[in-house]
């Protein structure tokens, strides 16, 4: 500390006015760790590290850092102290790393900028959110916040409460919320509405039942800090007891002290509920099992999609008969490469949500059919209609038959005669019987509906006899299911509806009650048992939304707001 104030009153301010080491002027003892403090913590990492957050060598000390080049016993004295505190600071790399994350930390209060932001963002929110309202009404959708919302305008304020907020308050007696590790700041608001006329002792019960260890729903604004806040607090007027459970009733010995012991040093040793830290509850196994190991990890050298889904084939092959097995991805696409090896095997299995129908290639030649018949002078659409397994025309005889003219309708091309005799002999014979279909289809364009329409000049074409096996067949109806709203029209939002409905369809394996095996992600397994669990693509990292306008958490007192820059900007300082 004396070192500290020393070099704060050599350095001159106007001259330094960036400089963080001014701060230090009053120094007499460690700083706290509270907001209040920070300055002077950027204080102390200026005084001891580089920019670059390295100690700093006892040959830089200089009059930039407060040390002048004076021979006054006062001045070298100092120097030689600094240096020699500089020497022992190597021996602390603990202390050097975590004094370099001060640097990072915004300041706790705002500034211009900062009032600017937030100002803007009080004018354009509102009117983000009536816009959104107004998207919401037109489709007859809304998100899980509008949901949530809803609710709490519908009960009205703890003054001002509505006829339902009264009703509910008579005749709700008990109330069981489930993952409640999963709970976001907006369904806490609903429940403290829903229980804030209950009292102590008048016979109504609020249970809670979760594992903070468990909460995967961040991304829909779920807060694990809301599970510790309820143990510490309650929930509004509601105080809790806490019980916690530690028997395992469905995995068994092995497996359960094989998670004891990995996961124990990967949670955090402290729990916060501001950043959701939680620390992992060790539990214990009813099933003891044998001695047997139980999880087995398979490493690789580098990143090799096939060789991970042949190895994750190999253990299914080996599974005993009547034994059930899950393959668990965090995301769809970590399970393309098994997907595509348990077909190539034979191997029947059900996909929940995991192989999207979205770009197979019976579903792309039908959307290549739709998008033809609904626009003529879509010339990719239609050149792919013409190249589709149900034609088949060659390169060179697209080629041949829309060269040196880029304007005319390829249906208009397809009938004259002249452009015909360019093809092959092959190409016309194909091209002839391709036509006279569309154009009999075409004839009826916006008199019948367009899924008779369009499946019936797909059944025509031949497209059926040139699906490879059943479940092609089951994603083609699929496809036609999504026409029957349409009607007998089909205009460019239609089209961009099918393809936005499309990419939420999925494909059927044909897996059947009886199927042994499911491949699903993490998300979707939750409650469900297996006895053999299998988790491809653990070695990849996810992937970050970097497409967010705006980082946010909401907090019950307020909101941290951290506004995103550009790239190759500085990004803004957050707003509390």
């Amino acid at each position: 500390a004396p070192l500290a104030r020393y070099a704060a009153g050599n350095i001159a301010v106007p001259s330094n006015k960036e400089s963080p080491i001014p701060a230090l002027a009053s120094l007499d003892s460690i700083p706290s760790a509270i907001a209040r403090d920070l300055p002077l913590w950027k204080g102390i990492r200026a005084l001891l590290l580089t920019e670059g957050n390295e100690p700093r060598k006892p040959r830089g000390v200089d009059v930039r850092l407060g040390f002048p080049n004076e021979k006054t016993p006062e001045a070298m004295a100092a120097k030689d102290a600094f240096k020699g505190l500089l020497e022992e600071l190597a021996e602390w790399p603990e202390f050097v790393q975590e004094l370099s994350k001060a640097g990072k930390l915004p300041r706790p209060v705002f500034e211009d900028k900062d009032w600017e932001i937030l100002d803007a963002l009080l004018r354009v929110l509102p009117i983000a959110q009536r816009h959104l309202d107004g998207v919401f009404a037109a489709r007859g959708e809304v998100d899980y916040m509008a949901v949530s919302m809803a609710a709490l305008d519908s009960l009205g304020s703890e003054l001002d409460p509505t006829d339902l907020m009264l009703s509910l308050d008579l005749r709700v007696q008990h109330i069981l919320v489930d993952e409640y590790q999963d709970t976001s700041q907006a369904q806490l608001f609903l429940l403290k509405a829903i229980t804030s006329g209950w009292e102590q002792g008048d016979g109504r019960t609020l249970f809670l039942v979760g594992d903070p260890m468990q909460s995967i729903y961040l991304f829909r604004e779920a807060q694990v800090g809301l599970f510790l806040d309820a143990v510490n607090s309650g929930v509004g007027v509601v105080k809790l007891d806490f019980l916690r459970l530690e028997t395992n009733f469905r995995s068994t010995g092995p497996i359960v002290g094989w998670v004891n012991g990995t996961f124990t040093s990967a949670f955090p040793s402290i729990e916060d509920s501001f950043t959701g830290s939680i620390r992992y509850s060790p539990s214990a196994a009813v099933k003891k099992g044998d001695d047997a190991p139980a999880v087995f990890v398979s490493l690789y050298a580098g990143r090799d999609d096939r060789a991970e889904a042949a190895g994750v084939v190999e253990i299914i092959k080996k599974i005993p008969d009547g034994e059930t097995a899950a393959v668990l991805c965090r995301s769809r696409s970590h399970v393309n490469a098994v997907v595509e090896a348990l077909k190539a095997e034979s191997i029947s299995f059900r996909a929940q949500e995991i192989d999207s129908l979205d770009g197979r290639s019976v579903i792309s030649d039908l959307m290549s059919l739709l998008r033809a018949m609904a626009h003529p002078l879509d010339r990719v659409a239609w050149l792919s209609v013409l190249r589709a397994p149900w034609c088949g025309l060659s390169l060179s005889d697209l080629h041949a038959l829309c060269s040196c003219d880029t304007e005319s309708p390829v249906a208009r091309l397809m009938m004259d005669p002249e452009r015909r005799a360019r093809l092959t002999a092959d190409g016309q014979e194909r091209l002839v019987r391709t036509s006279a279909r569309i154009q009999e289809a075409l004839s009826q364009w916006g008199r019948a509906p367009v899924r008779s329409l369009i499946e019936g000049l797909w059944i025509a074409l031949g497209g059926g006899a040139c699906v490879e096996d059943e479940p092609s067949m089951r994603d083609a109806e699929a496809f036609f299911g999504l026409l029957d709203p349409l009607g007998s029209l089909c205009s460019q939002a239609d089209l961009r509806g099918v393809t936005e409905r499309l990419e939420k369809l999925y494909a059927d394996h044909g897996g059947t009650s009886q199927t042994r095996l499911d491949v699903m992600t993490i998300h979707k397994s939750k409650g469900l048992e297996f006895d053999h669990v299998i988790i491809p693509g653990l070695g990849r990292r996810p992937g970050n939304d970097k497409n967010k306008l705006l980082l946010w958490m909401e907090r019950e007192d307020g909101l941290l707001l951290a506004p995103i820059a550009k790239q190759g900007e500085k990004a803004p300082a957050p707003i509390y």
